[in-house]
């Protein structure tokens, strides 16, 4: 067997998964060998010329190797950015293949977290809205219409921490934008895990930050707030 990452840390196909979770149970029926703690998959490409060696730890993971058969050796993944005709083709045949146990294997997750996802469900089942994708561009980005007057009350998005918060890492998170009174404003910026509304009208929108921090119970007042404003027909005129 092909020795590849142990530290789990190289070559992780964070984006091509990113909005993904694995079906463990459907890797075996694709071709992938159980191990102690991960499944694995060579896959012959290119005609035989190169082995992609894919592990899928139990904890979702994935990971992945390339080697050229005829040296025995890794292939260095980054040559592959380097563009050129082969390149390309390469990278295009590793793709089709990621696809196809993306396509079997794993379910589309709507956000990147379990509390996102949540909430999203409970704004569906209260107010009959779905999550609407408007921007290709911002595959993370949804926004939640009011079904009467087509006005938005929410909008789940992610972003790097830094940018609600000066000095923070850029660590990737999501949060909720609502609409809210002044003097619920006020309150909300005393809370944990809220701040003034990013990308949007600072004085009308605040931006819940989904990690847990705060209750569900809690942010479902502010939707309802926000969702009445949504219901208002002279609402506020500069609405972003």
């Amino acid at each position: 067997m092909y020795d590849i990452i142990e530290n789990k840390v190289v070559n992780k196909m964070e984006d091509f998964f990113k909005r993904y979770d694995v079906c463990l149970d459907r890797l075996e029926e694709v071709g992938f060998k159980k191990y102690e703690t991960y499944y694995e998959l060579i896959k012959d490409i290119v005609n035989g010329d190169f082995k992609l060696i894919i592990r899928i730890y139990f904890d979702g993971t994935v990971v992945y190797k390339l080697i050229e058969v005829a040296f025995e050796e890794e292939f260095p993944l980054v040559r592959l950015n380097k563009g050129g005709e082969f390149s390309m083709f390469l990278k295009s045949e590793i793709e089709n293949v990621l696809t196809e146990i993306r396509d079997n294997c794993f379910k589309k997750r709507v956000f990147l977290l379990n509390h996102s996802n949540r909430i999203a469900n409970q704004i569906e089942l209260k107010y009959q809205s779905k999550p609407e994708f408007l921007w290709e561009e911002y595959d993370g980005t949804a926004i939640f219409r009011n079904s009467n007057s087509g006005k938005w009350f929410g909008i789940i998005m992610n972003v790097g921490k830094d940018k609600l918060e000066k000095g923070a890492d850029s660590k990737e998170i999501e949060i909720l934008n609502v609409k809210v009174s002044s003097e619920t404003m006020e309150e909300a910026l005393k809370i944990k895990g809220c701040y003034k509304g990013y990308h949007m009208n600072k004085k009308y929108w605040v931006s819940i930050v989904l990690d847990d921090s705060l209750s569900d119970q809690s942010i479902e007042e502010f939707i309802k707030e926000s969702y009445m404003f949504s219901c208002l027909k002279n609402n506020h005129k500069k609405y972003r």
